[in-house]
């Protein structure tokens, strides 16, 4: 379903920017470009690793916070069931909200949005 996701994602592209227009000249298909392919191997396994080990760390996290990742995963959540007013609403997530946004700061890119996720 992914690669056919790619398709459509493509499709939709090649729809939006005509040849003429497409200054990639490929829209924007990735490329060795001359380097080395073991090290482009590597490199693309090495990544994905990180990115994989990663998630599996925060998923770590699931069943004591819900696994938040992201602060704006969790921002739109408390602020919309806190003001849609339903009588089994569970109190405590807007006093909690600040822990999602001010724990990703830790992870050294200054960025409030975690730069893997």
């Amino acid at each position: 379903m992914q690669l056919a996701g790619s398709i459509v994602g493509a499709l939709v592209l090649w729809g939006i920017f005509p040849c003429e227009m497409d200054m990639t000249t490929t829209i924007e298909t990735n490329m060795v470009g001359g380097a080395d392919p073991a090290r482009i191997l590597s490199g693309e396994a090495i990544r994905t690793f990180l990115l994989v080990f990663t998630v599996f760390l925060a998923h770590v996290l699931l069943p004591l916070n819900g696994c938040s990742i992201n602060p704006t995963r969790s921002f739109g959540p408390a602020i919309v069931s806190k003001f849609r007013n339903c009588s089994n609403y569970t109190p405590g997530g807007m006093d909690d909200l600040w822990m999602f946004f001010v724990g990703p700061l830790g992870d050294g890119s200054g960025s409030p949005v975690p730069i893997c996720c």
